[in-house]
């Protein structure tokens, strides 16, 4: 591998950021610059959900301007990514188009998931401190524009992790038209965050004790950088952020601008404060780090990973599946039975992966299909697969990108519905994603059926390809006429997936 710069542009609603990048085998990933530009993007979002004219304009002009200095510095490779503010907008797709057609560069909108795993990769590219932490009871917040993830870490696992719809903007923007009609803006902030707080607090911190709390976002290192009066401090107890906040809430937006040097939208400050003041006294840790951290590093770290410029510093697969194990037992599913069905989903896998193009990540999907499959019946028994896969779809899954999750709602959605054609789901899913699709889901009932009694009869089961036949031997003493009965009648749809011959045996061992 050779020494390249990469380019991470992150679209927010009032700043444009883009770091550059030297990645080399030897030093890793190293900043080389990091470029600013204020815009103003949120009336539109929150307001009537369109960005004007007159903004399109400015942001293309900007990423423009960006595009010239990444020629300078010769750019091998670069990605654009926008968060909830264009995410949510209704002419999103016309102005991804303008942008694309005036400036030649593509901007890829994440979806909440991609853009909370992107703010902890940019925690983990801090070598050493994400680790230390989260080996201890942790609580991450990533504060964002619309909404808010709060995840909870013990032992260097991920136990919990819930999207609250409140941010800053959204904040703000229901909340400063109010300001006037009130001698206590703050306390009115109070009760408006702590409200939509309560279902939180109430369903995942009873019993919960927090030593760590990890904020995520710029602008709460600049909080802690001023009220500590040390210009590279990163971390501020819990005391003494409720007495700061105590005389800061009596100031007002233009006063709380000059104290902390903002040049962003003054009615932002208040807000924020407050949004974190709550967090904080939810969570209840101690102490707490605020990184000083770009989405791009995130960006860059992403890269660096994928391309083997950098080791991995933790294990993401593993937070994909925990979130699977906290649906499943928030929704009560049979513990034996996911692991039976599991089992024998790996095996088949396993013996088939490398002849049909699965990759270990697609290994990851199934486990968490075979997981999650039953999480509909604790909601009706009557309706458990449309139920489950609204479940799926819904649920904060970090790890995972949009498509992702919506591939595997479907993958269990299909292991008893009939999968359609391809041009039904042609407008959410390319044909690569739908013959992955169609495979895990024929795995999958074929899994299910080795252990359709729930009672687990087999002992272990081999797999053993002989050309064009595939011969499935399952060791019991049991009476497997309810399971061989059930494998025989998926295996058609097995056989016209796959292309291979399916036979079934039991072999009895005294």
């Amino acid at each position: 591998m050779k020494i390249m710069m990469f380019a991470a542009v992150d679209v927010g609603s009032y700043e444009l950021v883009m770091k550059l990048f030297q990645l080399s085998p030897k030093d890793g990933m190293t900043e080389v610059e990091c470029v600013r530009s204020r815009l103003d993007l949120h009336p539109g979002s929150y307001g009537e959900g369109r960005l004007a004219f007159e903004d399109i304009e400015l942001l293309c002009r900007r990423l423009q301007e960006f595009a010239g200095i990444m020629k300078s510095y010769k750019v091998s490779a670069y990605r654009i990514t926008a968060r909830s503010t264009i995410r949510e907008l209704k002419n999103l797709e016309i102005i991804l188009k303008q942008i694309r057609d005036r400036t030649g560069m593509v901007v890829e909108v994440l979806s909440n998931g991609e853009q909370r795993l992107l703010n902890y990769k940019s925690v983990v590219a801090r070598e050493g401190v994400f680790g230390k932490l989260i080996e201890k009871s942790t609580g991450i917040i990533d504060v964002g524009e619309g909404n808010t993830q709060i995840s909870l870490f013990r032992k260097d696992c991920l136990v919990s992790t819930q999207n609250v719809s409140i941010g800053v903007l959204r904040t703000a923007g229901q909340m400063t038209r109010w300001q006037s009609q009130t001698d206590d803006y703050s306390a009115v902030l109070e009760e408006y965050i702590n409200n939509d707080l309560e279902p939180y607090r109430k369903l995942f911190m009873n019993n919960v004790s927090v030593k760590n709390i990890i904020i995520v976002g710029r602008f709460f290192n600049s909080i802690i950088r001023v009220l500590t009066n040390e210009g590279q401090k990163e971390y501020i107890t819990r005391d003494d952020y409720l007495r700061a906040y105590d005389d800061l809430r009596k100031k007002s937006s233009k006063e709380l601008a000059n104290y902390f040097g903002w040049q962003g939208p003054e009615d932002l400050l208040l807000p924020a404060l407050t949004l974190y003041k709550c967090l904080i006294e939810m969570m209840g840790g101690q102490r707490i780090w605020g990184p000083e951290l770009y989405l791009c590093d995130g960006l860059a770290y992403d890269y660096a990973v994928a391309h083997r410029y950098v080791k991995a510093r933790h294990d993401f697969q593993n937070d994909v599946l925990a979130a699977g194990r906290m649906l499943a037992d928030r929704y009560r599913c049979d513990g034996d039975r996911i692991a039976a069905a599991e089992s024998a989903a790996l095996t088949i896998f396993d013996c088939i992966s490398r002849q049909y193009g699965f990759t270990e990540r697609h290994r990851v999907l199934l486990r968490l299909a075979v997981t999650v499959q039953d999480c509909g019946k604790y909601v009706s028994l009557a309706g458990s697969d449309d139920c489950c896969y609204e479940i799926i779809r819904s649920s904060p899954i970090i790890g995972l990108s949009h498509v992702e999750q919506e591939m595997v709602a479907n993958v269990v959605r299909f292991r008893t519905d009939p999968v359609p054609p391809y041009g039904r789901l042609a407008d959410r899913f390319t044909r690569e994603e739908y013959v992955i699709i169609t495979g895990l889901s024929a795995i999958l009932r074929l899994a299910n059926a080795v252990d359709c009694s729930s009672k687990k009869k087999f002992d272990h089961i081999s797999i053993a390809r002989r050309g064009g036949d595939m011969v499935i031997t399952i060791d019991s003493l049991a009476d497997l006429t309810l399971e061989l009965g059930m494998l025989s009648d998926q295996k058609d749809f097995f056989q016209e997936v796959f292309g291979i011959r399916l036979e079934v045996r039991q072999r009895r061992k005294y």
